[in-house]
Protein backbone atom coordinates (compact mmCIF):
# COMPACT_ATOMS: atom_id res chain seq x y z
CA UNK A 1 0.00 0.00 0.00
CA UNK A 2 1.39 3.39 -0.95
CA UNK A 3 1.95 6.09 1.68
CA UNK A 4 -1.01 8.13 0.38
CA UNK A 5 -3.33 5.11 0.43
CA UNK A 6 -2.14 4.15 3.91
CA UNK A 7 -2.75 7.70 5.16
CA UNK A 8 -6.22 7.74 3.57
CA UNK A 9 -7.07 4.34 5.11
CA UNK A 10 -5.87 5.51 8.53
CA UNK A 11 -7.92 8.72 8.24
CA UNK A 12 -11.05 6.75 7.30
CA UNK A 13 -10.51 4.30 10.19
CA UNK A 14 -10.02 7.17 12.66
CA UNK A 15 -13.11 9.01 11.38
CA UNK A 16 -15.21 5.84 11.66
CA UNK A 17 -13.81 5.09 15.12
CA UNK A 18 -14.50 8.65 16.29
CA UNK A 19 -18.05 8.50 14.93
CA UNK A 20 -18.68 5.25 16.80
CA UNK A 21 -17.16 6.71 19.97
CA UNK A 22 -19.82 9.44 20.05
CA UNK A 23 -22.35 6.94 21.40
CA UNK A 24 -20.19 6.49 24.49
CA UNK A 25 -19.42 10.15 25.18
CA UNK A 26 -20.71 11.69 28.37
CA UNK A 27 -20.57 11.56 32.13
CA UNK A 28 -21.20 8.10 33.59
CA UNK A 29 -21.95 6.97 37.15
CA UNK A 30 -20.23 3.77 38.23
CA UNK A 31 -21.36 1.42 41.00
CA UNK A 32 -17.86 1.59 42.51
CA UNK A 33 -17.17 3.65 45.62
CA UNK A 34 -20.80 4.62 46.16
CA UNK A 35 -21.19 6.16 42.72
CA UNK A 36 -17.98 7.28 41.08
CA UNK A 37 -18.13 9.50 38.01
CA UNK A 38 -16.15 8.86 34.83
CA UNK A 39 -16.13 11.08 31.73
CA UNK A 40 -15.97 9.20 28.43
CA UNK A 41 -14.84 11.22 25.42
CA UNK A 42 -13.34 10.81 21.99
CA UNK A 43 -9.56 10.49 21.85
CA UNK A 44 -7.02 9.17 19.32
CA UNK A 45 -7.60 5.63 20.65
CA UNK A 46 -11.36 5.96 19.97
CA UNK A 47 -12.94 6.52 23.38
CA UNK A 48 -11.16 7.30 26.66
CA UNK A 49 -12.44 7.48 30.22
CA UNK A 50 -11.06 9.64 33.05
CA UNK A 51 -12.06 9.70 36.73
CA UNK A 52 -14.05 12.85 37.54
CA UNK A 53 -15.31 12.34 41.08
CA UNK A 54 -16.41 9.92 43.79
CA UNK A 55 -17.59 10.18 47.39
CA UNK A 56 -14.11 9.18 48.58
CA UNK A 57 -12.48 11.81 46.38
CA UNK A 58 -14.80 14.46 47.80
CA UNK A 59 -13.75 13.40 51.31
CA UNK A 60 -10.04 13.20 50.39
CA UNK A 61 -9.40 15.10 47.11
CA UNK A 62 -5.65 14.43 46.96
CA UNK A 63 -5.88 10.61 46.70
CA UNK A 64 -3.10 8.95 44.72
CA UNK A 65 -2.80 5.77 42.67
CA UNK A 66 -1.06 4.02 45.60
CA UNK A 67 -2.01 0.46 44.55
CA UNK A 68 -0.50 0.70 41.06
CA UNK A 69 1.76 -2.26 40.24
CA UNK A 70 4.33 0.19 38.88
CA UNK A 71 5.92 2.08 41.80
CA UNK A 72 6.76 4.99 39.46
CA UNK A 73 3.03 5.63 38.92
CA UNK A 74 1.87 5.52 42.53
CA UNK A 75 2.04 9.32 42.98
CA UNK A 76 -0.49 10.01 40.19
CA UNK A 77 -3.67 11.71 41.36
CA UNK A 78 -6.83 9.61 41.03
CA UNK A 79 -8.92 12.62 39.99
CA UNK A 80 -8.43 12.94 36.24
CA UNK A 81 -6.73 9.54 35.93
CA UNK A 82 -7.32 7.75 32.62
CA UNK A 83 -8.84 4.37 33.47
CA UNK A 84 -10.15 3.28 30.09
CA UNK A 85 -9.21 3.33 26.42
CA UNK A 86 -11.16 1.51 23.76
CA UNK A 87 -11.32 1.41 20.00
CA UNK A 88 -14.97 1.60 19.04
CA UNK A 89 -15.75 -1.38 16.81
CA UNK A 90 -19.43 -0.48 16.38
CA UNK A 91 -21.94 2.09 17.61
CA UNK A 92 -22.49 -0.04 20.70
CA UNK A 93 -19.17 -1.76 21.42
CA UNK A 94 -15.58 -0.80 22.11
CA UNK A 95 -12.55 -2.97 22.88
CA UNK A 96 -9.34 -2.00 24.64
CA UNK A 97 -8.16 -1.82 28.25
CA UNK A 98 -9.52 -0.80 31.63
CA UNK A 99 -7.52 0.12 34.73
CA UNK A 100 -8.86 -0.65 38.21
CA UNK A 101 -7.23 1.71 40.74
CA UNK A 102 -8.69 -0.33 43.61
CA UNK A 103 -6.41 -3.20 42.57
CA UNK A 104 -3.74 -1.26 40.69
CA UNK A 105 -4.13 -3.55 37.68
CA UNK A 106 -4.94 -3.12 34.00
CA UNK A 107 -7.19 -5.59 32.18
CA UNK A 108 -8.35 -6.21 28.66
CA UNK A 109 -11.68 -4.47 28.48
CA UNK A 110 -14.91 -4.20 26.53
CA UNK A 111 -17.55 -1.49 26.78
CA UNK A 112 -21.01 -2.13 25.39
CA UNK A 113 -23.95 0.23 25.26
CA UNK A 114 -27.02 -1.55 26.61
CA UNK A 115 -29.44 1.31 26.04
CA UNK A 116 -29.16 5.04 25.57
CA UNK A 117 -28.24 5.67 29.19
CA UNK A 118 -26.51 2.46 30.30
CA UNK A 119 -23.34 0.63 29.37
CA UNK A 120 -21.65 -2.53 30.54
CA UNK A 121 -17.92 -2.43 31.24
CA UNK A 122 -16.16 -5.80 31.34
CA UNK A 123 -12.55 -6.40 32.34
CA UNK A 124 -10.85 -9.76 31.82
CA UNK A 125 -7.64 -11.30 33.11
CA UNK A 126 -8.10 -13.99 30.46
CA UNK A 127 -11.34 -15.22 28.96
CA UNK A 128 -13.53 -16.35 30.77
CA UNK A 129 -12.09 -14.79 33.96
CA UNK A 130 -13.97 -11.51 33.66
CA UNK A 131 -15.97 -9.10 35.80
CA UNK A 132 -18.60 -6.68 34.57
CA UNK A 133 -20.39 -3.68 35.94
CA UNK A 134 -23.15 -1.47 34.59
CA UNK A 135 -22.65 2.30 34.33
CA UNK A 136 -25.48 4.82 34.05
CA UNK A 137 -25.25 8.05 31.99
CA UNK A 138 -25.76 11.09 34.20
CA UNK A 139 -24.79 13.88 31.83
CA UNK A 140 -23.27 14.85 28.54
Amino acid sequence: MTGARLAAAAALWFAASAAHAQGFEGLWSTPVDGGGLVRLERCPAGVCGNVVDSPRLRAEPDQRDVRNEDPALRRRRLRGLRILEARAVSDARGEGWVYNPEEGKTYRGVIERIGEDRLRLTGCIIWPLCRSQTWRRVGS
